[in-house]
C-alpha cells in the first residue's frame, strides 16, 4: 500500500522566499518494501542563460562522483546494497537524485543525499575529468532533436559549474521524495534535523549572452518537431491535450506514424512525448527522415496534414488514447509519452511511484497519483479531444535540425519522386 504525505511548500506556488525555507519531504510509506528511497528534486530558480546550461550538465556526471566527506565507490556501493543503482537526472532547469539504501538505513540516507546536496566534490580534478568524458561523447540524431542545444565546453569554466552549484543548490530550491518502509514522521524528522544547518550565503549571477541552438548536424538525417504550449496543471484543457497526444503520436495507430510515415513516406521514427518542464509536461511530435534539399516545405505539409487526419477521428481514437493511457499510467507500457526524465518513460512501478510524486510536487500539480489524472482524463469527450488536438497543432513552433549532407534526388512526394524504402532508412 502506497500513501503520500506532502508537507507544504512548492504545491502552494512558485514564489521564491525571501530566506531559506525549511527543507520539504514528501512521504510515501510502502509496506514491507525492503528498501528505503530518497529523490532530491532541484529546481532553478530562473531561466539557465547559455553558459549554465553547459554547466548543468557538467553538475549531472558530476554529482555521484564523490563529496568531500564520501568517495565515488562508496556512493555508489552503499547506494546499490538493494540493487537499485544511485541514479541522476538533468532536465532543461531542473534536476534529481535518487538514492535507495536497505530499510531502516535513515541515517546512511540522509547521510548520502545531505553530503551531495551540500558539499559535492567539484575539485579541478574531478570537473576535469568530467568535462572530458563528456566532450568525446557522439549524440545520435533522435537524442539530439530531443535535447537540439548542444553544450560548448569551451565557454565553461570550473568555477562557473561551483558558481551554479552554490547559487542553486539551496534548501528552497531543493525538496526531498521519501518512499519505502520506514516509520512516517519519524523519517522526515530524522532527514530534516540532519539538513537543519544548511544556510547557505548567497552567490551572485555571472551575466552572459545567449547564442542560438544548433542547427545543422553533421551527416544526412534531418529532425522536425512540432512542439506545443506547456500544458499548465491548473489548465482545464490539460487532461484533453494529454488524451490529444496519445492520439496524434503514440503507437501505430496514432496519427504520426499513419499519415506521415505511412500514407506520406516523410519518416522513418515518429513519437509523441510529453517533455517534463519544471512548469508541465510540454507536447512534442518529433520525427526523422533522411536529409534532402526541398525539406524546408515539410513541417508545414506535416502540420496540415495532421489537421485534416484529426477531423477524421471518431470516438474509437477516444478509447484508444484512454485505453493506452491507462496502460501508461497505471502498467508502465513502454511507449508512455508521460516522461519523467530525458530518457524516457519510467516502467518500474516502484521508482515511478516515486518520481511522479516528485514531478507533482515541482509543478504543483493537483494529480499527485496517477490514478487522480486517470479520473480527469475519463471526463474528456470526443469534441473537446479534436479541439485539443487541433489547438496543440495551430500553436505549435517547428523545430528543425538539418542534416548536412541532403540527397538531391526529389522528395518522394513531388512528382517524379521515388519513395526510398524504410528498411533502408532505419538506423545500423
Amino acid at each position: 500500500m502506497i500513501s503520500c504525505v506532502l508537507s507544504l511548500g512548492w504545491a502552494l506556488g512558485h514564489v521564491r522566499p525571501a530566506t531559506p525555507a525549511p527543507l520539504t519531504v514528501i512521504e510515501m510509506p510502502i509496506e514491507k518494501a525492503g528498501y528505503l528511497s530518497v529523490e532530491a528534486v532541484i529546481r532553478s530558480p530562473d531561466r539557465l542563460n547559455e553558459r549554465e546550461e553547459v554547466g548543468w550538465k557538467v553538475l549531472e556526471r558530476s554529482l555521484l562522483q564523490g563529496t568531500r566527506e564520501l568517495t565515488t565507490e562508496q556512493l555508489w556501493g552503499y547506494g546499490s546494497l538493494t540493487g537499485r543503482s544511485p541514479s541522476i537526472q538533468a532536465m532543461d532547469d531542473w534536476m534529481s537524485i535518487r538514492l535507495t539504501v536497505p530499510a531502516g538505513e535513515i541515517g546512511l540516507l540522509g547521510q548520502m543525499i545531505e553530503s551531495i546536496l551540500v558539499r559535492a566534490d567539484l575539485s579541478d580534478e574531478s570537473l576535469n575529468r568530467v568535462r572530458s568524458g563528456l566532450q568525446a561523447r557522439v549524440l545520435d540524431p533522435w537524442r539530439e532533436a530531443l535535447q537540439p542545444s548542444q553544450p560548448r565546453f569551451t565557454i565553461l569554466r570550473n568555477r562557473d559549474v561551483r558558481e551554479l552549484y552554490g547559487r542553486i543548490f539551496r534548501p528552497e530550491n531543493v525538496r526531498l521524495v521519501l518512499a519505502g518502509e520506514f516509520e512516517a514522521g519519524a523519517a522526515t524528522t530524522a532527514l530534516q534535523s540532519r539538513f537543519a544547518g544548511w544556510k547557505p550565503r548567497p552567490v551572485n549571477r555571472t551575466p552572459w549572452t545567449d547564442t542560438k541552438p544548433t542547427q545543422v548536424r553533421s551527416g544526412s538525417i534531418s529532425s522536425f518537431e512540432l512542439a506545443g504550449p506547456v500544458l499548465r496543471p491548473a489548465d482545464p484543457s490539460t487532461p484533453a491535450t494529454m488524451l490529444a497526444v496519445f492520439a496524434l503520436g503514440v503507437g501505430k495507430e496514432g496519427s504520426l506514424f499513419r499519415v506521415v510515415r505511412s500514407q506520406m513516406k516523410l519518416s522513418y521514427r515518429q513519437d509523441a512525448i510529453l517533455w517534463p518542464t519544471s512548469s508541465g509536461w510540454q507536447p512534442r511530435l518529433l520525427m526523422l527522415r533522411q536529409t534532402r534539399e526541398d525539406e524546408i516545405q515539410l513541417p508545414g505539409r506535416v502540420r496540415e496534414a495532421l489537421l485534416k487526419d484529426v477531423e477524421t477521428w471518431t470516438d474509437a481514437q477516444l478509447e484508444r488514447s484512454m485505453a493506452m493511457a491507462e496502460a501508461s499510467l497505471l502498467r508502465g507500457m513502454i511507449l508512455s509519452p508521460f516522461w519523467l526524465s530525458a530518457y524516457g518513460p519510467e516502467v518500474d512501478r516502484g521508482d515511478f511511484a516515486v518520481a511522479w510524486a516528485a514531478y507533482q510536487s515541482l509543478t504543483g500539480s493537483p494529480w499527485s497519483t496517477p490514478e487522480l489524472l486517470i479520473s480527469s482524463l475519463q471526463s474528456v469527450e470526443l469534441d473537446q479531444l479534436k479541439l485539443a488536438a487541433q489547438n496543440l497543432l495551430n500553436q505549435a513552433n517547428v523545430r528543425w535540425i538539418r542534416g548536412s549532407q541532403p540527397l538531391k534526388s526529389p522528395d518522394p512526394q513531388e512528382p517524379g519522386g521515388q519513395s526510398t524504402p524504410l528498411s533502408r532508412l532505419e538506423p545500423s
